[in-house]
C-alpha cells in the first residue's frame, strides 16, 4: 500500500482508536485486511490492518462506480430476523439481541426463513428501513452451503437477493445488518464487510463475530 495511505490511517488513529477505514473498490476479494501495518498504532494487537482498524467495504462494478455512502441515514422502521436453532446450534445471545430490538425499538420480528426475509426486503412486508439478522452464517467457496443459515436448514444465498438501483440515501431503501456466526470461514475478524452479492434493496452490511 502507498505510504500516503498509511500516513492517513495513522493520522486517523490519533483521533479515533481504532481508526475507521472505508475501502472503495471494484474487487471485493483482495484481502486488504491482511496488509501488515508498518508501524502499528496498537502495539498490543496483531500488526494486520484488519486488527488495527475497523474496516468497511464500499464495492462498485468495474464499469460503473457506486455513489459514495451517505454520512447519515434516517430510518423510521426496523425488523429483526431471529434465528431460533435447536441443539448445539442455538444462539442464546443472538436471541436476546433480537428480543432487545423488539422490546426497545419496536422492531418487527421476521422468521429465519427464506420467503419471509425476501418479502421483507423486496415487498416491505413488514416494512423495515433497517433489517437486523441474528442468525448463523457460512462462507463456502464451493457454493454448496453458502450464505445465511435458515431455521429449516436451507441457506439464503447471496445471489438470492436482487440489487436495487435506488440511491443509498433513499428513505425507501433497506439496510441489512447481519451479526451472523460465522460468515468468514469461521475466523473472528474485527471488520465490517459488504459485497456486491449482498445488496438487498439498497446496501447490506455484515459483521462477523
Amino acid at each position: 500500500m502507498p505510504a500516503p495511505v498509511w500516513d492517513a490511517i495513522r493520522a486517523a488513529a490519533t483521533v479515533s482508536s481504532p481508526p475507521t477505514v472505508l475501502l472503495a473498490t471494484w474487487d471485493p476479494y483482495v484481502p486488504w485486511e491482511l496488509a501488515v501495518v508498518p508501524e502499528p498504532w496498537d502495539p498490543d494487537g496483531p500488526p494486520f490492518l484488519g486488527a488495527q482498524a475497523v474496516i468497511g467495504r464500499w464495492p462498485y462494478s468495474e464499469q460503473v462506480r457506486a455513489p459514495v455512502p451517505a454520512l447519515r441515514i434516517e430510518a423510521q422502521s426496523m425488523a429483526t430476523v431471529k434465528g431460533e436453532y435447536g441443539g448445539s446450534k442455538r444462539l442464546e445471545e443472538a436471541e436476546k439481541e433480537a428480543d432487545h430490538l423488539k422490546d426497545s425499538y419496536k422492531a418487527a420480528q421476521v422468521p429465519a426463513r427464506i420467503r419471509p426475509i425476501l418479502d421483507c426486503l423486496g415487498k416491505a412486508t413488514p416494512p423495515a428501513h433497517i433489517l437486523h439478522m441474528a442468525v448463523h452464517g457460512r462462507f463456502d467457496h464451493t457454493g454448496t452451503q453458502d450464505g445465511i443459515l435458515m431455521e429449516d436448514g436451507k441457506y439464503l444465498r447471496p445471489r438470492s437477493i436482487p440489487a436495487s438501483r435506488r440511491p443509498p440515501t433513499s428513505t425507501s431503501s433497506t439496510w441489512a445488518w447481519s451479526s451472523s456466526t460465522p460468515v468468514s470461514s469461521g475466523r473472528r475478524r474485527r471488520c465490517w464487510e459488504s459485497t456486491r452479492a449482498w445488496p438487498p434493496p439498497s446496501r447490506a452490511w455484515a459483521s462477523t463475530r
